[in-house]
């Protein structure tokens, strides 16, 4: 990558950490505007190099390379952030919590999309095409999830135990 995010001790006391941007070749770009950065936070990008996610305790900011924040992904109150992951294409990132659902954040529409019910101690990743959702469980089971609509049709169309109707080939071929 190109940038570079570092977590150091705020020299001036508060808050306690800061989160900077810079260039792979160690020219600083910006401070993100991130309250609740601790030393440990998760840090990671999306190929397309539009924005940075870092988890921010019990929430995770996602930031453009100007450090202003874009959006978030946050559960209830007490709710603690657990792991993240950014689709192939960078349009998506999940987080999950400790409530046990994974929250989803479109890039374009730049607001919170969806959420799954997983466990709360899952962890996920995207596939490689970004279609589904995986959560990985401790014990070994990886749950997955379709993330296109279109991943839900034909699922559900292979289900069906009939012939289908002149309307519901129309609707939904």
């Amino acid at each position: 990558g190109s940038r570079i995010v570092t977590i150091a001790d705020n020299p001036h006391g508060s808050p306690f950490y800061v989160a900077q941007i810079w260039s792979r070749e160690g020219d600083w770009n910006c401070q993100l505007v991130a309250p609740g950065v601790v030393s440990d936070s998760t840090v990671a990008f999306n190929q397309k190099k539009r924005y940075v996610c870092l988890s921010l305790g019990d929430r995770v900011g996602i930031y453009g390379f100007d450090g202003q924040p874009t959006g978030s992904l946050s559960g209830p109150f007490g709710t603690a952030f657990r792991s993240l992951a950014i689709s192939p294409d960078g349009e998506r990132v999940a987080a999950s919590f400790s409530d046990g659902t994974v929250r989803i954040w479109s890039e374009s529409l730049k607001r919170h999309t969806a959420n799954f019910v997983t466990r709360p101690d899952s962890l996920v990743i995207f596939s490689a095409d970004g279609r589904r959702l995986l959560a990985a469980t401790p014990e070994g089971p990886i749950n997955q999830y379709a993330v296109h609509i279109d991943d839900l049709f034909r699922a559900a169309a292979a289900r069906v135990d009939r012939a289908f109707t002149e309307d519901e080939i129309t609707r939904y071929a």
